[in-house]
């Protein structure tokens, strides 16, 4: 393709794209589609934790990865998280898990967003 049609394509097709409106991230009902160590089970999550630390330390890391995209996303200050670290995080997630061994990481890391977003956040700066 040549540059001279790739910028015809681009002029019709991109106000096309504009007029076509936004794309809801989840169907109707809210379900969406989940990534990575975020598909497995809270039962996994406590099983990991003493018994495969490589296991854990990814489960961690994705766990920060959806915070993160929270805070860029959704949170509109510049850390849902500015109360705690974490440790602080993964404590909690921990706790979660303790009492839902079969909901997924995923929804550890929705509760714990709704949970740290309900609170004063005096250090978002």
């Amino acid at each position: 393709m040549t540059l001279i049609r790739f910028l015809k394509m681009s002029f019709i097709s991109g106000p096309l794209m504009l007029l076509s409106g936004q794309t809801a991230a989840a169907t109707g009902d809210g379900r969406y589609l989940i990534w990575g160590g975020g598909q497995s089970s809270c039962g996994t999550w406590s099983e990991a934790k003493s018994t495969n630390a490589f296991l854990y330390t990814s489960a961690k890391q994705w766990l920060e990865g959806y915070v993160s995209a929270y805070n860029r996303y959704s949170w509109q200050g510049k850390n849902v998280a500015s109360e705690t670290n974490g440790n602080g995080m993964f404590s909690w997630v921990d706790d979660y898990c303790a009492a839902n061994p079969t909901k997924d990481i995923s929804d550890a890391a929705n509760a714990l967003v709704i949970f740290l977003s309900s609170g004063p956040h005096p250090n978002d700066k």
